[in-house]
């Protein structure tokens, strides 16, 4: 019970926020390993809408793969090798976000109409 009651000091709980807040900072601090990429993110995502027409069944998975293979193609040319599957991963799981800012900005095909 005493444990309880010094848990519940204003001070003790300022201190346990702060430590939070200040873990939170550190983590969004840090710039993600994908970041690197989202200049060839942002080709392979418009190249993908240019290739893949409006009338494509399942246009979004299509798209989406499209996009993937655009950017292992340019990242062959930019390094020289494939990417690595942890790089293949982190990417595929990050274009959407990419994919979502380009639409909310209007530079995808069609998104300024």
């Amino acid at each position: 019970m005493n444990l309880i009651a010094m848990l519940d000091q204003p001070a003790v709980v300022t201190a346990i926020a702060g430590f939070f807040a200040w873990l939170v900072a550190r983590m969004f601090a840090r710039r993600p390993d994908w970041r690197k990429y989202e200049g060839l993110m942002i080709n392979a995502v418009k190249m993908a809408e240019k290739i893949i027409p409006d009338d494509t069944p399942n246009k979004a998975a299509a798209r989406a793969d499209e996009a993937l293979r655009q950017f292992v193609e340019q990242y062959k040319q930019v390094y020289g090798t494939v990417p690595d599957d942890a790089t293949l991963a982190e990417v595929s799981a990050n274009m959407p976000l990419v994919h979502d800012a380009l639409d909310a900005e209007g530079t995808l095909k069609g998104s300024a109409q």
